[in-house]
């Protein structure tokens, strides 16, 4: 995880501590991080309910909790992460299995590399030429 994401977890634990606490005898300890509201387990589907709400509240049309997934895996992509990483990080068994599913993404990142190649080794002359 990144520093920003662990200080997140860090300030998430100190409220969650905070709510324990004023719950006292009615929070049922398990441990874990992201519970129901007594501490008890989340149930699967839990987060999907309250993440479709949010998105309806906010208006943000066809996004789904895997769309989180998907632009995770393409900032890594258009930010030069090696396709091994975020294959690993994405849990795929392979570089081939992210490689399938975001083409898409590599092959616009290519093109950008190779206009951003274009621009640093060639800029002075076409700028030189249309002068």
């Amino acid at each position: 995880m990144s520093d920003s994401v662990v200080e997140m977890m860090h300030e998430y634990k100190k409220w969650q501590n905070a709510y324990k606490k004023n719950l006292g005898t009615k929070w049922t300890e398990t441990g874990k991080v992201f519970t129901n509201d007594f501490g008890g387990w989340l149930r699967p589907d839990t987060f999907s309910r309250w993440f479709r709400s949010f998105c309806k509240e906010h208006h943000f049309d066809k996004v789904h909790v895997h769309t989180l997934r998907h632009t995770a895996a393409t900032i890594m992509i258009m930010n030069n992460i090696p396709l091994k990483v975020v294959s690993q990080r994405l849990g795929h068994t392979s570089t081939t299995v992210t490689n399938d599913i975001y083409t898409h993404v590599i092959q616009r990142a290519d093109e950008m590399a190779a206009e951003a190649l274009d621009l640093s080794l060639f800029s002075k002359k076409k700028k030189d030429k249309s002068e």
